[in-house]
Formats: C-alpha cells, structure tokens, sequence
C-alpha cells in the first residue's frame, strides 16, 4: 500500500492490528496531506491487502459527546464485547 491508494494520505502507519469477523481490522495513524494525523479504521481478509476508511475515526466519550483529538501511537483492546482504541497524544 502507499499514499496514493488512501484518500487524503501523506502518509500512512500501522500500529495496532486485531482479529475481526474472521479476518483482520486495524487502527492506522494516517497523516493527511497538510501533514496533520488523525486515526482511521482499516479492514482486511488477509492482514496484507488493506482497505482503509476515508474518514477518520469519531472518538466519543460515556456521554457520547464526540472528542476531537489527534492520534498518535493508537493501540486496540477487546473486552467484554467492544473494542476500544487508546491513543497518545501530541506532546
């Protein structure tokens, strides 16, 4: 994959890879074209060819009010039923 195959990619890291539904999902750190990074949710049947979204990740709080935040590092965590996605931030 390169940065011309994501929307809006200058480029492109992969950081924390999961089963998903008998194949693979990821949370990629894509930095777009003005260099700013932000998460996006890639799926793959064979964890090599990946489709990655062209949107970034929406981050919600327990009140579900969205959080507008950059992503760095991003890791992913199954329990009890949900996935959950931990970032580091820009420091």
């Amino acid at each position: 994959m390169d940065n011309k195959t994501v929307y809006r990619a200058n480029r492109v890291y992969n950081s924390a890879t999961v089963p998903f539904n008998g194949g693979f999902a990821e949370v990629f750190r894509v930095d777009d074209d003005c260099k700013v990074p932000n998460l996006r949710v890639g799926l793959s049947d064979d964890g090599v060819n990946w489709k990655i979204n062209d949107y970034k990740i929406k981050f919600e709080n327990e009140t579900d009010a969205e959080i507008s935040k950059f992503g760095y590092d991003p890791r992913v965590c199954y329990m009890e039923g949900k996935y959950y996605v931990s970032v580091g931030e820009k420091g």
